[in-house]
């Protein structure tokens, strides 16, 4: 969108989601906003079946497929694909087969999730994990 105003050209730029109004009496503060917007190399990702995203506001999202052996009401361990530079907040599991009890997580440390199961067998599900 380009507008004249009082003779002078101005234009909103839309920038990953941010406007930056300028025109040509001040390109400078133009380049000075654009350094300061979201650069795509901030959102890190690995979109395999084990993967993450990364926000530029710092939350991680992950997510796990899990085939795991767990003993009636025992736990067992899964590695994160990544880990969080700073704590994980949030994590859900949900079974594959509802017949085989419950399935559940939460986040140990860094670096993993604590699966545990009230079915005396193998389980396979899904997790997702938020962090920072």
């Amino acid at each position: 969108e380009i507008v004249l105003v009082t003779g002078v050209q101005t234009c909103a730029l839309p920038i990953y989601g941010a406007v930056i109004n300028t025109s040509t009496a001040n390109m400078g503060n133009v380049l000075s906003q654009l350094s300061t917007t979201v650069q795509l190399s901030q959102f890190g990702v690995s979109t395999s079946s084990s993967g993450y995203q990364k926000l530029p506001s710092g939350l991680i999202l992950q997510w796990i497929p899990i085939t795991t052996t767990v003993f009636s009401n025992g736990f067992n361990f899964v590695n994160l694909p990544i880990s969080f530079p700073t704590a994980g907040l949030l994590a859900v599991a949900s079974g594959t087969d509802i017949s085989q009890g419950t399935f559940g997580c939460e986040i140990y440390g860094a670096t993993q999730l604590r699966f545990t199961n009230s079915y005396a067998g193998s389980q396979s599900g899904y997790a997702l994990v938020i962090g920072y």
